[in-house]
């Protein structure tokens, strides 16, 4: 999906685009799989031909599992894809693991990057609200109902036995929940498609059900057209005109059957607005002890924006709770690349604490348990939202932390001295004015050194590969301070390094990227030798080592003039690139190897001034932080 062709890069193109991998994807668990890949080897099959047939069988499968949809209006838009690119994606498509369905939608949302209201719901998300859900129900829980479908996340989270209906707002993106569901064999779903909102839906009279789970538009009014009335039923009192958020709310929990649960994807500062209507219906819900947890999830989790939002889990009125759980998971997730991502053990960890404080016992995740009846005469508040709640530990600010702190920043002041001194001995007049005085010379790299680009190797082989991926991949992002950071997220097998063993690295080179943005060369350490270049990314090995240091060309390359020098060689396309012809012809000023050795232990030194002064200023800051909570802690 990263290579997309050009005509299928419109939004509208790529949704066609995506429906048509989950039909393939449907369609290769299914008996009409052999015949299809027969009639695409054909070679008087055309694309118009094949498409048509993959249509037909697509609405056969989904018809067998009684899903009443037609895929007709997304084809029609794919007939620019040749036959060879059919043939492509279908062989691309045999080779995917089972569950790369969640993956190619969020690939869709990634690319695509939507409007607000049309975000889907982050899988561990969805993962986590639909096991709160199902561990707080009393019973056994037969139906469940999603009044703003999104991309189907919340009933591809839930047992497949369940009975399910929903409402979806977006027609566009009805097709891929249905593909979604119908590809983890889920029950055929019940979903009305329409614009308005479900309590203004007259003709839509649905039942209720034992467990309610959405994400709602956070940004939508209330009444679009009638903004000067409120249509609807409000037990909890009616929401403010500008947000339907608490609407939403009230219409989940007016859902559910007697013992029903109902999870709610809230925005953080739902939960402690200032909004007299919003703060009026806070207060009402827990008196009426519907609301039973809420807990803080980290930021960064949506597409396109880092608002933080909550899960709020709340009860039938007839199943009332005296307490409210507030559990703080900000902490939680993988972090890549500028989102955090919720897995299965994080799902664990807030599940262990919900069901560990329902029994009586110590969450392990921050947590506060407050009765309901003190949180409701907290007017004019009535705050939910757990960062209310939940006070840092007490313990952490003792005299003993704070003794502790401040002994680690005596121990880097110390250091920090030795380092002035190194950084001292060094840059002394007499000592490094002479370095100038020596004879220089200008050499093109081609001469002393080999230049080598990184390895094309193939993305797809690489992430899905069955293999132990335990080698670390070298890409330009990782280039930062002079080094390279490894990433767990770039690791690669060791039979995919076997058939780039020149592109392996070992100790001393170093590495520039050859696309993208201009970032600084990175010097390979010692026990970084083994690990493979990208095709961004090129080499550089010192062969004469008579001629040259390696650390001596490292900064020699890291200077302003040579950098520019090589980003103006670069190529003029969308995406600067530099190949090894022009880095071999870059030239470098040469000292005699003496006077390398000696500005390398004089910048040497100064950079450990440098990080030695870093770390004793953050130690320093931490350690302020800590005093202040210490000595404020008394008045708390």
């Amino acid at each position: 999906m990263r290579a997309l062709p050009v005509k299928a890069e419109h939004p509208e193109r790529l949704l066609d685009f995506t429906a048509l991998l989950l039909a393939l994807l449907l369609l290769r668990g299914n008996s009409p799989w052999g015949r299809l890949r027969a009639r695409a080897e054909e070679r008087s099959t055309t694309s118009l031909v094949l498409l048509e047939e993959i249509r037909i069988r697509t609405e056969q499968v989904l018809r067998r599992a009684r899903y009443n949809v037609t895929v007709t209006p997304s084809f029609d838009g794919l007939r620019f894809l040749s036959c060879d690119e059919l043939r492509d994606l279908m062989r691309a498509v045999e080779q995917t693991p089972d569950d790369i369905v969640h993956d190619v939608i969020a690939q869709y949302e990634s690319l695509v990057r939507p409007q607000a209201r049309h975000f889907f719901t982050p899988r561990g998300v969805a993962e986590l609200g639909a096991a709160l859900a199902l561990a707080s129900h009393p019973g056994n829980p037969r139906t469940a109902y999603d009044p703003y479908l999104r991309g189907g996340e919340f009933p591809a989270a839930l047992p497949s036995r369940l009975t399910f209906r929903g409402r979806a707002a977006v027609q566009a993106t009805l097709l891929l929940a249905v593909l979604r569901l119908a590809l983890i064999g889920a029950v055929s779903p019940s979903i009305r498609c329409t614009a308005l909102e479900p309590w203004r839906d007259r003709a839509s009279t649905p039942g209720k059900a034992d467990l309610v789970l959405t994400n709602p538009p956070f940004n939508t009014r209330v009444d679009r057209d009638t903004p000067q009335r409120r249509i609807g039923s409000w037990p909890y009192g009616p929401p403010p005109h500008e947000v339907a958020t608490y609407a939403y709310l009230q219409h989940c929990i007016e859902q559910l059957e007697e013992g029903g649960r109902a999870v709610v994807v809230m925005p953080s500062k739902a939960g402690n607005s200032l909004n007299r209507a919003e703060r009026e219906i806070r207060g009402q819900i827990l008196l009426s002890g519907v609301f039973e947890a809420a807990i803080a999830l980290p930021d960064r989790l949506f597409t396109s924006t880092k608002v933080p939002v909550m899960l709020w889990l709340l009860r039938h009125p007839s199943d009332k709770c005296d307490r409210v759980l507030f559990l703080d998971a900000q902490h939680l997730g993988r972090q890549t690349g500028g989102r955090r991502v919720l897995e299965e053990t994080d799902v664990q960890a807030v599940l262990a604490a919900y069901r560990a404080a329902s029994e009586g016992a110590e969450p392990s995740l921050p947590y506060a348990l407050v009765d309901s009846t003190v949180l409701s005469a907290s007017a004019p508040d009535y705050s939910l939202n757990p960062r209310d709640h939940i006070r840092p530990d007490a313990p952490e600010a003792s005299r003993t932390s704070v003794r502790r702190q401040l002994a680690e920043v005596n121990m880097l002041t110390d250091r920090c001295r030795y380092a002035d001194q190194m950084a001292g001995v060094h840059t002394q007049d007499a000592s490094y004015a002479s370095l100038r005085d020596a004879t220089w010379c200008s050499v093109p790299l081609g001469e002393f050194c080999d230049v080598q680009a990184g390895a094309k190797f193939n993305h797809a082989y690489a992430r899905h590969s069955t293999e132990p991926r335990e080698i670390q991949a070298v890409f330009p992002r990782q280039l930062r301070e002079g080094r390279i950071m490894p990433d767990a997220e770039r690791l690669v097998s060791e039979q995919l390094v076997e058939l780039h063993q020149k592109h392996r690295l070992l100790g001393g080179d170093i590495v520039l990227a050859r696309a993208g943005a201009a970032r600084r060369p990175a010097l390979v350490q010692p026990d970084q030798s083994g690990f493979l270049m990208s095709g961004n990314v090129a080499r550089i090995r010192c062969v004469h080592t008579d001629q040259i240091v390696p650390e001596f060309l490292h900064l020699a390359l890291g200077q302003d003039e040579v950098m520019n020098r090589i980003r103006d060689r670069a190529a003029s396309t969308a995406v600067p690139s530099v190949s090894t012809d022009v880095l071999r012809s870059i030239e470098v000023a040469l000292p005699p190897l003496p006077v390398q050795l000696h500005i390398v232990a004089l910048l040497h030194a100064q950079d450990h001034q440098v990080r030695a002064h870093r770390e004793l200023a953050a130690k320093a800051a931490e350690a302020r932080t800590l005093m202040a909570a210490y000595l404020f802690a008394p008045a708390r």
